[in-house]
């Protein structure tokens, strides 16, 4: 859907929508300072996590202001680096419902009713950046709303994997055993003599004997 097709209504919807998000992700943040705040091993995650819901908030913001304005989106700005190496916060699917439980999945429960409203599907797929902006945020939570589609998934090309498989060592194969080619070149019919057939039992120790009882002896006639 382009910008140009929303109703007038839909664009004065856009600060609303933006605001009610804010309030969503403001609470969200302070969860987070408040929880990692008593666990040690998470203590360093609260300064970067805040920094990047607070941005996205901001970012959204200003993607719903430029939408109710009719101005184009613009791209996204790269960060400015920095001499200290920053914090990587963790990439796997729900992760900070997996450290919050129940207390995240409760804002992840609101922010995915929110932007399942037919309001906030039209305007985030008439904004395709504001929907950029919110796909990292529902991946962390572990929602997948319908107006924030994930991402394709990249197939690796041919020409690309040609060259691994060119550079594996071909299998070399091992010449059969002379015994195995004899035994399979075999053209007489007689089974091959083994040293032991049913008929004859097999050579029993003494010991066996006594604690077996039932065991015949080798030498024992048969009747």
């Amino acid at each position: 859907m382009s910008p140009a097709a929303l109703t007038p209504e839909q664009r004065a919807s856009a600060p609303d929508l933006a605001l009610r998000l804010g309030g969503v992700l403001a609470a969200l943040a302070a969860l987070v300072a408040s929880a990692f705040l008593k666990n040690p091993q998470r203590v360093a995650l609260i300064n970067p996590l805040w920094r990047y819901i607070t941005r996205t908030s901001r970012r959204f913001a200003r993607a719903m202001e430029r939408l109710a304005a009719g101005t184009p989106s613009r791209p996204g700005r790269p960060g400015t680096p920095s001499g200290a190496r920053p914090v990587r916060l963790p990439t796997s699917h729900a992760w900070l419902v997996v450290e919050l439980r129940h207390m995240a999945a409760g804002y992840a429960s609101q922010l995915n009713h929110l932007l399942a409203e037919p309001e906030a599907a039209a305007l985030l797929a008439a904004s395709p950046q504001a929907a950029r902006i919110l796909r990292p945020l529902c991946h962390l939570l572990g929602i997948r709303p319908a107006s924030v589609p994930p991402l394709p998934r990249r197939e690796r090309p041919a020409a690309a994997i040609a060259p691994r498989l060119a550079r594996q060592p071909a299998p070399t194969l091992q010449a059969p055993r002379k015994g195995l080619i004899e035994a399979s070149t075999r053209t007489d019919p007689r089974p091959i003599p083994s040293a032991w057939s049913p008929r004859t039992p097999p050579p029993l120790c003494p010991r066996m004997l006594d604690r077996w009882p039932w065991v015949p002896h080798p030498n024992a006639k048969r009747t």
